[in-house]
């Protein structure tokens, strides 16, 4: 076993969220935080891309993102979204870089929006105090 070798794993190819029309449909699979080059705590989306669109840089034309699985991180105002939605593994989501606010560091904000929600575990009922079973002695 120490002899063979094995393939390198890899979340999937990093999309980059630059250009205002860069949007992705995907099928949501995890959210994890990570270690930057920097060492600081970034947050990272891995999804299955369904479609989307990216700017050209060169063409300036948008050009189609192929299927597959993608990685990006999120930036103050995408974390506060997904902190917002907590979506789950198996959402479809589309989510778009709407606008770029220069005066503003260059703050971008994102358009999201579920295309198909997986159905939520139900959450646990507190029993209330009326509620009780007879229990023979």
């Amino acid at each position: 076993i120490l002899n063979k070798k094995q393939e390198t794993k890899q979340s999937g190819e990093r999309f980059l969220f630059e250009s205002v029309g860069d949007q992705l449909v995907f099928k949501f699979l995890s959210r994890r935080t990570v270690k930057t080059a920097r060492g600081d705590d970034s947050d990272l989306v891995e999804v299955e891309a369904l479609g989307g669109t990216k700017l050209d840089k060169k063409s300036k034309q948008s050009v189609p993102v192929q299927p597959g699985k993608y990685v990006f991180f999120v930036s103050t105002v995408l974390r506060r979204i997904f902190d917002d939605e907590r979506p789950i593994a198996g959402d479809i989501i589309h989510v778009s870089l709407t606008e770029i606010v220069r005066e503003k560091n260059n703050m971008k904000l994102f358009g999201f929006e579920y295309i198909e929600r997986i159905e939520r575990p139900a959450k646990p009922s507190r029993p209330s105090p009326d509620d009780h079973d007879d229990i023979a002695f």
